[in-house]
């Protein structure tokens, strides 16, 4: 199916990543017809990059004449726009697969999303960071991953999962033949999942922490213990113990490689056991006064929509 493709990636080497996606073509390959450095128009020659690269201040964008643009904004993202192309998951994962981003998104292909046509103006949460809002898929390689609560994010979410060469997952959200309001149904709850959100999966760029997380910190296992007695743990407050763990938010002097939840009732860690062995953080229950670790040999089936099954 032809499409506007849409895309938008992080990477520590923005300038590399811009070179090669210059070399997929992607959005254009040859001399741009029009280029914009910064608040500037300047004529492209047969040099431009070469010209231009690190010149800019801020903003750096070549666009070809029906054929696609592709920007980069100095230290936070790079991105593109491709009309008229022949979207194929498998042929969109070999080419992306062989860029050195980390994190990547794909645009919604359907303006009746958000132009209010189908009675509302749906706004799909996003990474942040200058990404678009989550549309049909979004990417990730290598460290990219890292940003997730865990791998097994990838595995147990409501949206088709391909995975690639050189550590590359490409996640699906809604099946890419079907017409924008039935897309829409079947991407919503993966959007929630995927996206920036209370009982999302990713964890974003300066992230800001609802809970305070309290506990005991035990040195000698480099982790934070955390009792939970006539609560619930919200998916926020793991999120927060995700993000405390990925950016070491206990500081340099103490390490942190988990958090365990130490629950007093039974009944209580059986209800959060999946969602926290989803996101890798660890549950423990007090039963008949010996510290039961509930996360050993708990090994679920992922359960995918249908419309997943039949692609598959």
């Amino acid at each position: 199916m032809e499409v506007t493709l849409k895309l938008s990636f992080s990477a520590d080497d923005l300038e590399g990543l811009f070179h090669a996606l210059l070399a997929t073509g992607l959005a254009g390959r040859d001399t741009p017809d029009s280029l914009f450095v910064d608040t500037s128009e300047r004529k492209p020659g047969a040099d431009w990059f070469d010209k231009w690269s690190g010149k800019y201040k801020h903003f750096l964008k070549a666009d070809w004449e029906g054929g696609g643009w592709l920007s980069v904004n100095k230290g936070r993202i790079v991105k593109l726009s491709k009309p008229q192309y022949d979207l194929d998951p498998a042929r969109f994962l070999s080419v992306v697969e062989s860029l050195p981003f980390s994190v990547g998104c794909a645009a919604a292909l359907y303006p009746q999303w958000t132009d209010g046509s189908m009675g509302e103006e749906y706004l799909a949460p996003s990474f942040g960071d200058m990404h678009w809002p989550l549309g049909w898929g979004c990417f990730f390689r290598g460290e990219g991953h890292k940003r997730l609560c865990s791998r097994r994010w990838l595995e147990f979410g409501p949206w088709r999962l391909i995975q690639g060469n050189n550590d590359t997952s490409l996640v699906v959200f809604h099946d890419l033949r079907a017409e924008a309001a039935t897309a829409l149904d079947q991407a919503r709850a993966g959007h929630e999942r995927m996206g920036i959100s209370p009982a999302g999966g990713f964890i974003q760029t300066g992230y800001a922490y609802a809970s305070d997380l309290k506990g005991k910190y035990y040195p000698e296992q480099r982790k934070l213990h955390i009792v939970v007695h006539g609560r619930d743990v919200p998916q926020r407050e793991m999120l927060d113990a995700c993000a405390a763990r990925l950016y070491q938010a206990l500081g340099p002097e103490n390490p942190l490689d988990n958090i365990m939840y130490v629950f007093v009732e039974e009944d209580k860690a059986n209800a959060h056991l999946h969602e926290l062995w989803l996101r890798d953080l660890e549950c423990h229950v007090f039963r008949e006064g010996v510290e039961i670790d509930l996360i050993r040999g708990y090994n679920p089936s992922p359960q995918k929509p249908d419309w997943v099954r039949s692609l598959d």
